[in-house]
């Protein structure tokens, strides 16, 4: 069975640079055999109204097994996907961000959250191979219960 993950990240807000950090991650877990689902395209935005966004994105993690959150930039929709998968639907969440910034204190403390800050490519990919070994057992997990 593939897993699905949901990457979250910040799009309007977002500096560019970000968006360098953020296909290297949805490329990585599609390396590593996993299905990305990643609503982080503002052109495609733009040609949706705030419903239709709303919708995908809830669809998206819905049919998702787990959540990878790109959490550099402040950003309201990723928190209130985050809170999501902590608290509706939950769900393995691996939450990264650049160790040159601060994460909200409404994320760290989360138990079930596996927080890594990265300094390089490299270690979001160490953190990516890591983690994913252990959210591919829990969501395999979760998935069974789910059916059963």
């Amino acid at each position: 069975m593939s897993l699905t993950f949901y990457y979250a990240c910040a799009i309007r807000n977002a500096d560019p640079a970000n968006q360098v950090i953020n296909d290297h991650i949805c490329k990585r877990l599609e390396e590593l055999g996993y299905k990305v689902l990643a609503p982080y395209s503002l052109n495609e935005m733009k040609q949706m109204t705030e419903q239709q966004i709303y919708e995908r994105d809830l669809d998206m993690m819905l049919h998702s097994n787990g959540m990878i959150a790109e959490c550099s930039t402040p950003s309201h929709g990723v928190g209130f996907e985050v809170c999501y998968a902590q608290f509706v639907e939950p769900m393995p969440l691996l939450v990264l961000h650049s160790r040159q910034t601060t994460l909200s204190a409404m994320i760290r403390p989360h138990p079930a959250t596996i927080i890594a800050g990265y300094n390089s490519f490299f270690e979001v990919d160490l953190f990516l191979e890591r983690y994913l070994q252990q959210f591919g057992r829990l969501a395999m997990a979760a998935a069974r219960v789910k059916h059963d």
